[in-house]
């Protein structure tokens, strides 16, 4: 006879009704066929406690070793970031402009504009001062 899992709780209801099945397999059975069908059911939910521990150390080294990888690929992403930033202040170094000096002034006579197109336009200026 398969004993049905007994509610565990507190309150008159709940009390009576644990009381009134355990009073019902105790009419039913014998003394040590009740104490064999407890220990069937708490070997039962013994195993599957178990069974759920081991579930739950699985899932934690699992948590674990996700962790490990992201601390991993952020450090890497770390010193990705850092090598680019070298790179380009090298780079920057590099191609820094030789010192500028200023080119000779136009003649006052002619001025130089770009148009729409980007061609160069050259006009006659008239001076300020004669």
């Amino acid at each position: 006879m398969a004993m049905e899992p007994l509610p565990l709780g507190f309150g008159d209801a709940m009390d009576t009704t644990l009381f009134s099945t355990l009073w019902s397999f105790q009419e039913e059975l014998q003394p040590q066929e009740v104490v064999e069908e407890l220990k069937q059911s708490l070997l039962a939910a013994t195993m599957e406690l178990e069974v759920s521990k081991e579930e739950l150390r699985r899932k934690e080294q699992s948590i674990a070793k996700l962790a490990d990888l992201v601390r991993q690929v952020a450090k890497e992403r770390d010193e990705a970031r850092d090598q680019v930033q070298q790179l380009l202040l090298a780079a920057a170094k590099q191609a820094a402009p030789p010192v500028h000096h200023p080119a000779p002034a136009p003649a006052l006579g002619t001025s130089s504009v770009t148009d729409s197109d980007c061609s160069l336009v050259s006009s006659p200026v008239d001076p300020f001062f004669d």
